[in-house]
C-alpha cells in the first residue's frame, strides 16, 4: 500500500494537453491524492503562469493539497503562496529579501555538489533525480538508488524527494523510501492517468 502523504504531484503542461485543471481535480479527489503539488510550467510566461496558479490554488485549497509555485516568486507573492521551488541557478541569484518572504524554498539537485550548494543557499528541501529511466529524459540512464542514498546521507536531515521514473509502482516507491528519502515526486503518471 502506497503512503500518499509522502507523494507529490509535479505538473507538466505538455503531458496534460490542455486538461491540467481536470487532471488535478480528478487526482486530488482520488485515492491517490498527493500531499502536495509543484506547479511546474516552464513553457509559459509570468502572466499566464499566474492565471494558471490561481486555478491550481483554488483546487489545492479545496482538497487541502499543499501548492508549491515553481520558478515564479512574483506569482507566489501575488497569490499569497509561501512555498516556492526554484532551479538551483535561480535560487543562487535570489536576494535574501525575496527569500525571506517564503516559508519554504526548495530546489532540484542532480549531484552531491549541487546538494552542497543547495544547503549553502538555505534550501528547505531538495528534489533529487532522475532516479530511474523515464520518458521525460529519453536516452538518459537513471542515476539509481545508490545515487539517491548518497544524496540522502549528505543531506544530513534536509528532506530529499526523489523524482524520475518512479510512477505509481508500489515496489519502486518502497525501494526509494527505503533509502531514507522523505518522499517521491511523480509527474508522468499523474498527468497521464487522470
Amino acid at each position: 500500500m502506497i503512503d500518499y502523504s509522502r507523494v507529490f504531484c509535479v505538473t507538466d503542461l505538455k503531458l496534460a494537453d490542455g486538461r491540467l485543471s481536470e487532471i488535478l481535480n480528478n487526482a486530488f479527489a482520488s485515492s491517490r491524492k498527493p500531499a502536495g503539488c509543484i506547479l511546474r510550467a516552464k513553457e509559459i510566461g509570468l502572466n499566464d503562469y499566474t492565471e494558471l496558479a490561481k486555478e491550481c490554488k483554488r483546487l489545492c485549497d479545496e482538497y487541502k493539497v499543499a501548492l508549491t509555485i515553481h520558478s515564479y516568486p512574483e506569482a507566489a507573492l501575488e497569490l499569497g503562496i509561501d512555498r516556492l521551488h526554484m532551479p538551483l541557478k535561480a535560487l543562487e541569484n535570489m536576494s535574501c529579501e525575496i527569500k525571506s518572504r517564503f516559508r519554504m524554498i526548495g530546489t532540484s539537485v542532480h549531484s552531491r555538489e549541487e546538494l552542497k550548494k543547495a544547503k549553502e543557499l538555505g534550501a528547505g528541501y531538495a528534489v533529487a533525480g532522475h532516479i530511474f529511466e523515464t520518458d521525460c529524459k529519453k536516452g538518459m540512464t537513471g542515476r539509481g538508488l545508490d545515487f539517491l542514498r548518497s544524496i540522502v546521507e549528505d543531506a544530513e536531515g534536509l528532506p530529499v524527494y526523489a523524482i524520475g521514473g518512479i510512477g505509481f509502482e508500489e515496489e519502486r516507491i518502497n525501494r526509494v523510501l527505503a533509502t531514507g528519502a522523505g518522499g517521491v515526486c511523480i509527474m508522468s503518471d499523474f498527468m497521464k492517468y487522470y
